[in-house]
């Protein structure tokens, strides 16, 4: 959930990266799990907010080229509308992958 929410500060491939140097303190049994959950955070909490990820910024940039305009408040709106549940969801498979042992 905190690569999540700091995809949207850092945008996410920075956010990972930051992650990815605090991965170092984690116990090796963790690891993997951290790190999934990490790359799920970064990929969908980009969707939160346009400047979530480099996409976001340039979609924006591409819809207002073609006269067709989104403000930062509606891609945020829709953003919290889908992400947190899609967020929710696969870190839920995630969780249940690694208590079954795969």
């Amino acid at each position: 959930m905190a690569s999540a929410l700091s995809a949207n500060l850092l945008n996410n491939i920075p956010m990972t990266l930051a992650f990815a140097t605090a991965l170092r303190a984690v116990p090796k049994e963790a690891v993997l799990p951290a790190a999934l959950a990490t790359a799920v955070g970064s990929n969908l909490g980009a969707n939160l907010t346009p400047i979530g990820a480099l996409a976001g910024i340039m979609w924006m940039t591409i819809l207002t080229g073609k006269d067709f305009r989104i403000t930062f408040k509606e891609f945020t709106k829709y953003g919290f509308l889908v992400t947190p549940l899609s967020l929710l969801f696969c870190l839920c498979v995630l969780a249940l992958e690694f208590l079954a042992g795969i």
